[in-house]
């Protein structure tokens, strides 16, 4: 995109005296001058004409500026505005019916020793005894109205939810026959607010 650069200053020739031969203006200067400005004019890209203030601006396909006639907040506003709604989100999620959904709010599993196999929203697991452990939230829960699913492995097993609070909560694994609390080799929870 070069700028226009003027070669000949023909001002300067009017104060010249008559008869100077620099005061001559020579169809060589008067074509430079042209070149100049078609150099420069076709390097330039057009201003939109009738544009809008606060519009954006598009380029057509000749790769022209055109007003788009909307402006930046119409299309943020558009956007915000954009409709979706529980039934669409049941559509994505495959879902059926006019129950509500309820989202899972964090999800862990975790073997013996504590140790993390995968999570979501869950920051450690304590192991305190022989099948009892601690699970820690990454991020707090409004309340401790909220529900939690446990599954474990070996079948003979069965899990308690002992505790809960905004920050964690106790899971208990026992022997079905002994009732006592016993080590398992697998733990899986849901939790759901």
């Amino acid at each position: 995109m070069a700028n226009y650069t003027k070669s000949t200053n023909f001002a300067v020739k009017d104060t010249l005296t008559t008869g100077d031969p620099q005061k001559i203006v020579s169809g060589v200067e008067i074509d430079t001058e042209f070149v100049n400005i078609s150099s420069m004019s076709s390097t330039k890209m057009d201003k939109v004409g009738g544009a809008t203030a606060g519009n954006v601006a598009t380029l057509t396909a000749g790769g022209a500026v055109q007003d788009s006639g909307e402006s930046l907040a119409a299309i943020q506003q558009s956007i915000t505005d954009a409709e979706y709604d529980s039934d669409d989100l049941k559509t994505d999620l495959n879902a059926s019916g006019n129950a509500p959904l309820y989202a899972l709010r964090a999800w862990a599993s975790f073997v013996t020793d504590g140790t993390i196999n995968g999570s979501g929203n869950i920051d450690s697991v304590t192991r305190n005894a022989a099948g009892t452990w601690t699970v820690n939230f990454s991020t707090d829960m409004e309340d401790a109205n909220y529900s939690v699913s446990i599954s474990q492995g070996p079948q003979d097993r069965e899990s308690l939810l002992m505790s809960r609070s905004v920050s964690s909560f106790v899971v208990v694994t026992e022997r079905t026959e002994t009732e006592q609390p016993t080590d398992t080799d697998n733990v899986t929870i849901m939790v759901v607010r």
